[in-house]
């Protein structure tokens, strides 16, 4: 048997429908740990080599799985297949065994957005309709204005802003452009007109490590994605209301709100969730929580002097939109602390914070929740299936070779 040739074929038949790379590359790794030699080959029928061989058994099944067959014989291959089970077990493929619960909730919502676009396509593609756009978009507009009566007050700032730049009443710029034109025939060398800007800065007595850097980007990202937000929510509610005109750009935003999917505008700043009212609640959310973790960094010692410091004030990570680049500036932190290079460390998470090193090798270590483990949870003693946020300790130590 040309087992290279026959992968090549089985690869040109499995493949026709993969088109991401790291997809075939799975699907090769499969291919190969099934069709090789010692695997499928028929061996002599000795008694070592059936005991050898009644081992033998496709990868991931259980050693309950009935055994390849002894022979080369077809019918013996033929009814071994025939046990083979319709469906394949996550083991098969190396998956965890709750990972069918991640496959039906992608499924689900696959379908409920199916079922949203069937029953809003005929209006969404037809013209626009001020009283369609009243009636689908009024209950995330009414959200929108919940969540953000909520926020903190700096965040409604920047909500109001951005919403009036985008949002401006019709009346209320006809009366600004009849000033301001009174205003240049009075005085043709003055100003017609002034733009009024807020800005902030960070604070002078806030530290400037890796950590404190990371929660300001983050608390600048976060601003900047609810200004994007705030000024489509404003400018749907100006046309619908009808005191501004419709954009090409609202419209779009309108059209996939209405449908039940994030615009495409905010979903390339941050991929959050798939839902438009959990990604308002989700992005609110975070944001308001930086505002606690700014307030954190500008007090003497920085964030991790005054929070982090055990499970009762653990940091929440799911309160980030990028929690990898905060377990970065972690690192930077840990080694200029250490005084040693970047390479040298690497990351090491305990349940217990205890066990971490002390001293020197571990600093800085802070206790995080908000963790979700892929496939199971751990809660101290024994693993489960994953549902619940955990607690966990994080700190990056240096490598022992």
């Amino acid at each position: 048997m040309d087992w290279q040739q026959l992968l090549g074929l089985l690869q040109v038949i499995y493949g026709g429908r993969v088109d991401a790379e790291h997809d075939a590359r799975v699907l090769v790794a499969h291919l190969k740990a099934i069709f090789t030699l010692d695997l499928l080959t028929a061996r002599p029928p000795t008694t070592t080599g059936r005991r050898q061989q009644q081992q033998q058994r496709l990868p991931g099944l259980s050693q309950t799985a009935t055994p390849l067959p002894l022979t080369g014989a077809k019918q013996d291959w033929q009814a071994y297949v025939a046990t083979l089970p319709d469906t394949d077990a996550p083991e098969v493929f190396g998956l965890p065994a709750n990972i069918e619960r991640a496959v039906a909730l992608g499924s689900s919502k696959r379908l409920l957005a199916a079922l949203r676009q069937m029953g809003t396509a005929q209006a969404a593609a037809a013209a626009f309709d001020r009283q369609v756009w009243a009636d689908q978009l009024q209950p995330l507009l009414k959200l929108w204005d919940q969540l953000v009566s909520t926020a903190p007050p700096g965040l409604r700032q920047v909500i109001a802003a951005a919403s009036s730049a985008v949002a401006r009443p019709a009346s209320a710029a006809a009366r600004a452009a009849a000033v301001a034109a009174a205003a240049v025939a009075a005085n043709p060398g003055g100003p017609a007109s002034r733009d009024v800007a807020a800005t902030s800065s960070a604070s002078a007595g806030g530290s400037d490590g890796p950590v404190e850097s990371f929660v300001g980007l983050e608390r600048q990202f976060g601003m900047a994605l609810l200004k994007q937000i705030a000024g489509v929510m404003g400018g749907i509610k100006a046309v619908v209301t009808g005191d501004a005109s419709l954009s090409a750009s609202v419209q779009a935003a309108a059209s996939a709100l209405i449908q039940g999917q994030v615009p495409t505008a905010w979903d390339s700043q941050w991929e959050g969730p798939s839902s438009p009212l959990d990604y308002i609640r989700s992005t609110i959310r975070r944001a308001s929580a930086l505002e606690a973790w700014h307030s954190f960094s500008q007090k003497p010692g920085g964030l991790l002097a005054n929070a982090g410091s055990g499970p009762q004030d653990a940091l929440d990570l799911g309160q980030l939109f990028r929690p990898g680049a905060f377990l970065n500036a972690l690192r930077q932190q840990a080694a200029r602390n250490a005084g040693v290079p970047l390479s040298d460390l690497k990351l090491c998470s305990v349940w217990q914070g205890g066990r971490l090193p002390k001293g020197r090798d571990c600093s800085p270590a802070v206790h995080v929740c908000g963790v979700i483990l892929q496939g199971a949870l751990f809660d101290g003693s024994s693993l489960s299936p994953a549902w619940q946020v955990c607690m966990r300790a994080k700190g990056w130590v240096l490598q022992q070779e």
